[in-house]
């Protein structure tokens, strides 16, 4: 799981904004406000395909663009990542279960519950 999120974040990193804004008809905002301080600027989208399905349309937004993703993964600041679920067969349950586990088992105990509820 670690290695498919280190790959999904590198994907995200490396992904150009400048040619489109619209990735299989999802329309992805060029920032996002969150709160009056804190506006967050796409840093990379991409869909994520499995055999010949498109599942999802994922974008990363930063306090400022940078493609390092170390400095992105340990970074104290607002972040988020926005995902539109396209293939009709993933729910809303399979996919927040899946977020679930992975997050289990990618944290610690003390991690896990801080993101739990959230």
């Amino acid at each position: 799981m670690i290695k498919r999120s280190l790959f999904f974040s590198v994907v995200l990193l490396f992904t150009s904004t400048a040619w489109s804004l619209e990735i299989s008809s999802v329309d992805i905002p060029e920032q996002l406000n969150e709160g009056q301080q804190n506006t967050l600027i796409l840093n990379g989208a991409g869909i994520r395909k499995k055999l010949f399905f498109n599942i999802y349309v994922a974008a990363l937004y930063l306090k400022s663009a940078s493609k390092d993703a170390n400095q992105i993964m340990n970074a104290d600041e607002p972040s988020r990542i926005t995902m539109d679920v396209i293939y009709a067969e993933i729910t809303d349950e399979k996919m927040s279960n899946a977020w679930r586990d992975g997050f289990k088992q990618n944290l610690s105990s003390r991690k896990y519950e801080s993101v739990r509820d959230n």
